[in-house]
């Protein structure tokens, strides 16, 4: 039984739809969100201006790239605690001020670390970059899929790095507080 005109449009018009309906929830997704950090005193301050950058990655990279975050999470905490033992056995103030510079440059050099986790991971491909506003909310535009997420910005003295996974749908709507790595700037 040959089709109507009329069913034929209707079947025109449904595919049409439905691929109108994929394209804008394709090219409408991404990532959107805010970063500041907290001071120790409670108060929240803003990250204007800060890096964003995503990376598209696959499950094994980011596996890899947990991992690598992990032992380097860990021998960040192996440094912290050596000099922090080295302040127990000889507490004076010159002794807490080596320990607060040694700390200092430890977090210095596990945030610089961080950065290569993407290349080490063997994720290729280029990276979709954004900034931050001065009040410290992003937007970038990105397809389905899974992506490594860095931010990286200042505020005040201190500087402060994110690096997290994140598995987008369709819009994901991120508060970024606590940072992977932060230091002070000027010590």
């Amino acid at each position: 039984m040959p089709w109507s005109r009329s069913q034929k449009i209707a079947l025109v018009g449904a595919f049409l739809c439905v691929g109108v309906g994929v394209f804008v929830w394709r090219f409408t997704s991404g990532v959107s969100g805010e970063v500041f950090i907290v001071t120790d005193s409670g108060k929240a301050i803003v990250m204007p201006g800060a890096a964003v950058r995503l990376l598209k990655v696959n499950e094994p990279q980011a596996h890899q790239i947990m991992s690598n975050l992990g032992k380097r999470l860990d021998a960040y905490a192996s440094e912290i605690d050596e000099h922090m033992s080295m302040l127990k056995s000889t507490p004076n103030e010159l002794t807490m001020a080596h320990v607060k510079f040694a700390n200092n440059l430890s977090a210095t050099k596990y945030c610089l670390q961080l950065q290569t986790l993407g290349s080490e991971s063997g994720a290729q491909g280029q990276y979709l970059m954004g900034n931050a506003g001065r009040d410290g909310r992003f937007s970038l535009s990105a397809t389905p899929g899974l992506y490594l997420l860095e931010v990286s910005g200042e505020a005040g003295n201190t500087h402060a790095e994110w690096f997290q996974i994140v598995r987008l749908g369709w819009r994901e709507e991120l508060r970024l507080v606590q940072p992977t790595c932060s230091y002070a700037q000027n010590q």
